[in-house]
């Protein structure tokens, strides 16, 4: 082979990689998504969001999990965050009871504009979640969302914050927990 092929086609193969890094990037960029388990995210969260109750304000549990999940999507991105809290029996019961002192939920349907309305409580994945009011903080559902869910069996309680500054409708609870959740 010449030495002009050979240079020809090393430019070539560099040219290739250099290509399929960007598309990588770009991809990651446009449609990637990540997740972070440190719950020192949630201690900054709930101190900037008095919806969310503070570590300290849990009660004695068992174990603490906490997740966000952040995803892009073309030029749009969300983030979600999850803070699991498990319980002895006793504990989940008495800390179940004070959702409805500390909270104000949302007891009618939520206006979803064109699509069918969200109904202010729901079952998923064994979880009973509830939306908390909009009326509370005025946030602008469902650019933001607050739920609370209550998993008797597991005796477990799950506190979501949702954001997604250019969301206008949410399509289903399902999706909501699927796709921008990533509800696991």
């Amino acid at each position: 082979m010449k030495k002009s092929t050979k240079i020809i086609l090393s430019v070539l193969g560099v040219i290739l990689v250099l290509i399929l890094i960007c598309y990588a990037a770009l991809w990651f960029f446009f449609a990637g998504s990540y997740t972070r388990r440190s719950i020192s995210i949630y201690e900054k969260l709930s101190a900037e969001h008095e919806l969310l109750p503070e570590i300290d304000e849990l009660g004695n549990y068992t174990d603490v999990k906490f997740r966000h999940f952040h995803k892009n999507y073309y030029i749009f991105c969300c983030d979600s965050y999850t803070l699991k809290v498990i319980y002895d029996d006793e504990t989940y019961e008495t800390q179940k009871k004070q959702l409805d002192l500390n909270f104000m939920f949302q007891d009618e349907p939520i206006d979803n504009l064109d699509e069918q309305d969200i109904e202010p409580s729901f079952s998923y994945d064994g979880y009973d979640f509830r939306f908390l009011s909009d009326d509370y903080l005025a946030f602008d559902f469902p650019k933001k969302i607050y739920l609370i869910g209550t998993n008797d069996n597991e005796k477990t309680m799950a506190y979501i914050y949702f954001e997604d500054k250019d969301l206008d409708s949410l399509g289903s609870v399902e999706f909501l927990m699927e796709e921008y959740i990533n509800f696991k």
